[in-house]
């Protein structure tokens, strides 16, 4: 093979890698970020109008899944889901 045509294959190729990173670089910036910061969010009970925040950790978790109306509300939207999956398919 040329040099030349070394050269730019070696070029295309940082040139797709650069392409592949930003869009890397995008995808966490804008879907990996904001989950991590919800997630965050989840583990404290933040008052806006005192602005404090406390961790409580997994209480929430615990409370939403000893709630009977929340097991009942999720159940019914992996139902729903389900059969919108099936018949969408």
């Amino acid at each position: 093979m040329k040099p030349v045509a070394r050269s730019l294959e070696q070029s295309d190729a940082r040139f797709a890698r650069s392409i592949v990173a930003g869009l890397v670089l995008f995808n966490v910036i804008i879907f990996v970020l904001p989950l991590i910061y919800a997630a965050w969010i989840s583990f404290h009970d933040r008052d806006v109008i005192l602005r404090t925040q406390e961790f409580v950790g997994l209480d929430h978790y615990r409370l939403i899944l000893s709630s009977p109306e929340a097991i009942t509300a999720i159940l019914l939207s992996i139902k729903f889901t389900s059969v919108v999956v099936a018949f969408r398919s």
